[in-house]
C-alpha cells in the first residue's frame, strides 16, 4: 500500500486488479473489516490488513542470543494479540547467518511460516467466529 496505510480507495484498486491481499497496512485498520489498533484474528482480519514489519536495522549485527531474544519477544507480542505479521528485509541487509538465525528463532519459537501467498490464502479462507 502506498505509504503503508490502507484505505478504501487503495484496497478497492488492489482488489479490482485481482489482488486477494496486501501487506503493509501499518495503521492496522482495514476499511473492509473491523479495524483499529486492537484488531485481532478473532475480530476478523482480512487479506488487505497484513501488518508488515521491517526488521532492519533492529536485527542487524546482533549476537546469536540477542537476536533470539528479540524474535522471542516479538513472537510473544504478536501471539498475544492474535495477529498475523509479515517480516521483510531487502537483499544484503542481513548477513546469511543472521537470516538463518532469525528463521531458526521463528521456527523454534513456534511460529507458523507462510509465504505471502500462503498468508493471504489463509486469511481469505478464514471465517469470523465471534
Amino acid at each position: 500500500m502506498p505509504g503503508t496505510y490502507g484505505d478504501a480507495v487503495t484496497e478497492n484498486i488492489a482488489a479490482s486488479l485481482g489482488f486477494k491481499g496486501v501487506r503493509g497496512t501499518g495503521s492496522m485498520s482495514s476499511t473492509w473489516v473491523l479495524g483499529g489498533a486492537d484488531t485481532t484474528l478473532a475480530k476478523g482480519y482480512d487479506g488487505f490488513n497484513i501488518l508488515s514489519q521491517g526488521i532492519v536495522p533492529n536485527y542487524q549485527g546482533l549476537s546469536y542470543q540477542a537476536m533470539r531474544n528479540l524474535v522471542s519477544q516479538d513472537l510473544f507480542k504478536n501471539a498475544l494479540w492474535g495477529r498475523p505479521i509479515g517480516y521483510f528485509w531487502h537483499v544484503n541487509e542481513l548477513r546469511p547467518d543472521e537470516v538463518a538465525n532469525f528463521m531458526d528463532g521463528l521456527v523454534q519459537g513456534g511460529a507458523t511460516l507462510e509465504s505471502n501467498t500462503g498468508m493471504v490464502n489463509l486469511l481469505a479462507g478464514a471465517r469470523r467466529t465471534i
